[in-house]
């Protein structure tokens, strides 16, 4: 890629999928546009898919979109619940466990690194690191 947006090429580089015969659905074409941005949680599910869209470099597979959509949507649906939770409404914490999990699944599925894992893992010079420190050890 040049730093001008284009390939090697010279090709504009694509940042949505291309249209195509078997792409007809509305919801392909526009992900964001089937959440109601009239309600709170529409807003927030809306919020949160762009902001996850970015995070992982607006990614053009179809099926990644639709694993980012799933998972801002568990996300608002984990906090709704702990919401409830904290606020005396439901009396067991199962719900809101069981969609927290289910939010850790979907971060791994889209390929974010949970926030408790160690640096080496998460960082691409973490191997490296770990070869320097193993090196500076057996001397």
């Amino acid at each position: 890629m040049t730093p001008n947006g284009t390939d090697t090429d010279g090709q504009p580089i694509r940042t949505t999928p291309q249209p195509t015969a078997g792409y007809r659905s509305a919801i392909t074409a526009r992900p964001a546009a089937r959440l109601d941005g009239n309600s709170a949680i529409g807003r927030r599910v809306r919020d949160l898919y762009r902001a996850l869209m970015v995070r992982l470099g607006d990614p053009v597979d179809i099926v990644v979109q639709a694993d980012i959509m799933a998972l801002a949507e568990l996300k608002v649906a984990a906090e709704t619940a702990r919401v409830r939770l904290l606020e005396g409404k439901s009396t067991s914490s199962n719900e809101c466990v069981r969609l927290e999990n289910l939010v850790r699944r979907a971060e791994a599925r889209v390929g974010l690194v949970p926030a408790g894992a160690p640096v080496e893992e998460s960082s691409p010079y973490g191997m490296l690191l770990a070869i320097d420190d193993e090196e500076g050890t057996a001397e």
